[in-house]
């Protein structure tokens, strides 16, 4: 429906393709297309999106294949250069329509055309991507943390906060620990607790946990994957 809509109307009318992808985008990714710009060239990021065109292209010294993507997103479009290294082990996932998930590099900044042969300076950047996903394998194969949001009253219920060592405790495993303090004063406060409180996760965890501190408060993320942050 939705490409059918972007088709004969040049725009999504009932939604976009990336909404059902929000908790992936949020947490999973740390740059959008409005983001970049705010990011030194060489900056390792993480970004996901649509993959709006498509083109095939070949290098001009040893004639292998290479690709040139639009990726849109909720904020814009944003140029994605895929060398023929990251292509070998990408281009599975490289097809015009398909959401996907992206790591790579910030790229130099590009000079525009101004119109009426007018050169303009616009700080413009473009990914140079190392490794490409379907946005459906992303949770999977790439979590390392699991985030707990702890709402401002919880913070000091001490009965609460056992409670949720004691599930930690029970359920030791891979993933590291994130506590979101929500503080009036300080925003959110971001806290990885020690490698002693390592947990696993699937769904019936998530769900004891959440009786806890409601519903939605517990997401897988990749936050201490992520290269020096």
């Amino acid at each position: 429906l939705l490409k059918n809509e972007k088709e004969n109307l040049g725009f999504y009318l009932s939604g976009h393709p990336l909404e059902q992808y929000e908790d992936i985008i949020k947490y999973y990714t740390t740059a959008t297309s409005q983001t970049l710009v705010e990011q030194p060239n060489g900056t390792e990021v993480y970004t996901a999106g649509l993959i709006a065109s498509v083109r095939l292209t070949k290098t001009k010294k040893a004639g292998e294949s290479m690709a040139i993507l639009a990726i849109e997103d909720l904020e814009g479009v944003t140029d994605v250069v895929v060398f023929p290294e990251a292509y070998k082990g990408s281009h599975s996932a490289i097809e015009e329509g398909s959401v996907v998930w992206i790591r790579g590099n910030v790229g130099e900044g590009r000079t525009k055309n101004g119109g009426n042969g007018d050169e303009i300076e616009e700080d413009v950047r473009q990914i140079q991507a190392e490794e490409i996903l379907p946005i459906g394998q992303v949770a999977e194969r790439l979590t390392s943390a699991i985030e707990i949001a702890i709402p401002e009253p919880d913070t000091a219920d001490q009965e609460k906060i056992d409670a949720l060592q004691s599930i930690c405790l029970r359920n030791r495993g891979e993933h590291n620990l994130i506590l979101r303090l929500i503080n009036s004063k300080y925003g959110e406060v971001i806290a990885q607790c020690s490698g002693r409180y390592n947990v696993t996760y699937d769904k019936s965890i998530a769900a004891e946990i959440e009786k806890i501190f409601g519903e939605n408060s517990v997401k897988p993320s990749n936050r201490t994957m992520r290269a020096k942050q």
